[in-house]
């Protein structure tokens, strides 16, 4: 199954953010989100446009729900970042619900 296209602003945003983070690779700077966000005009729109885009990408992967459905990990690796994901991806939700 392919990815769904991006709209038109999480395209733009995610080029931007590529932008920026080729730039810092090209100067040999270590990247950090920070640096990512400082880069843009508005650190809390760059940070919040990369949040959408990274979970936007994720809902949009093809893999990532055979993995979450598989009744049994292939590698013993995967349970763990299985459970990572889904206790950041509640730590997120929580922090939404309280806002």
């Amino acid at each position: 199954m392919a990815a769904a296209p991006l709209r038109k602003d999480a395209a733009r945003n995610w080029h931007r953010i590529v932008e920026v983070g080729r730039r810092f690779v090209d100067e040999g700077t270590p990247i950090q989100l920070n640096d990512v966000a400082r880069a843009g005009d508005d650190p809390y729109a760059g940070l919040r446009d990369f949040l959408y885009a990274s979970v936007d990408a994720l809902l949009a992967d093809a893999s990532l729900s055979p993995v979450f459905a598989a009744p049994v990990n292939v590698l013993p690796h995967t349970a763990e970042l299985k459970r990572r994901l889904a206790d950041l991806s509640g730590r997120i939700l929580d922090r939404v619900r309280a806002s």
